[in-house]
């Protein structure tokens, strides 16, 4: 069998498959075609009408019902399915690139699926395992990504090429890393928007008006963000410039203190690597 190969040139970029057409693929496009991807070269095929007819609708991408038509189109594959339809999935890509005498790289953004199963399907063959969140559409994201041993450089750049347009890139060793970016990355969004609705619930409760509430929490979780982001010093160490010694601040702090702030975190994060741990091992 031979690889596909590619022009890695803007102006050639790789065109891209997506099997699924759930909220991370359509996070996935979203931000590829904000950061300038040609539509024209984004394909994702899904079972659903509605769904394609979204996709098409929304981002003027190119559709299929089938998915063996992403094996004629792409020089990458994404499978954006969930780990259920994942030997399904496998199968029908895999007997069809086989046909056609190609070994097109498959990236999986299943979580908790390992390598082992998926190379029951693909057998000597290149494939990525992912983990995207969804701020990937506004080009802000983070993906961890492990690659299989049978990766080569050019597919390597590939990949690198598609995620590194929708946010920050980790490359990680072991695919046992994976939970841990479930927890730190995938999961995360939902920590901060939970905190933010805490906040403009109180807001709220104290007076303000919803709106004026959602504002306050939005600007302040940000600021702190870029702030964090356009600094080098440490979380902890930007956190006590804001601590003033007997102030509001420090009265906040005391009381997330008191109520084991950090141990909620931890019980959180660790309950959803632990589910990640949990479905890759059920997977092998």
């Amino acid at each position: 069998m031979v690889r596909c190969e590619v022009n890695m040139t803007v102006k050639n970029q790789p065109k891209i498959a997506f099997i699924g057409g759930g909220n991370m693929a359509s996070a996935i496009i979203e931000g590829l075609i904000k950061s300038g991807y040609d539509q024209s070269r984004i394909l994702a095929s899904a079972p659903s009408k509605g769904t394609r007819s979204h996709l098409a609708t929304t981002y003027n991408i190119n559709i299929a019902e089938k998915n063996n038509v992403a094996a004629y189109f792409a020089d990458i594959i994404i499978l954006a399915v969930k780990p259920a339809l994942i030997p399904q999935v496998s199968r029908e890509i895999a007997f069809t690139l086989r046909t056609l005498g190609l070994k097109t790289p498959i990236i999986s953004l299943a979580a908790g699926t390992s390598f082992s199963q998926l190379e029951n399907y693909f057998v000597n063959w290149p494939i990525f395992q992912a983990m995207p969140n969804l701020p990937s559409s506004v080009t802000q994201g983070l993906t961890g990504i492990v690659p299989n041993k049978y990766v080569i450089a050019r597919e390597r750049s590939m990949a690198l090429q598609i995620f590194e347009r929708i946010g920050e890139v980790l490359w990680l060793a072991d695919e046992k890393n994976l939970p841990a970016i479930v927890a730190m990355a995938g999961s995360a969004p939902a920590y901060f928007f939970m905190f933010l609705e805490a906040m403009e619930q109180v807001g709220v409760q104290m007076g303000l008006s919803q709106g004026h509430s959602a504002q306050a929490a939005l600007q302040s979780g940000l600021g702190a963000c870029l702030m964090a982001a356009d600094s080098d010093q440490a979380f902890e160490e930007l956190r006590a410039r804001v601590t003033s010694p007997n102030g509001t601040t420090e009265q906040a702090i005391n009381s997330l203190k008191d109520d084991n702030f950090q141990k909620v975190i931890a019980n959180a994060m660790w309950a959803a690597a632990d589910k990640a741990s949990q479905n890759m091992a059920n997977a092998c």
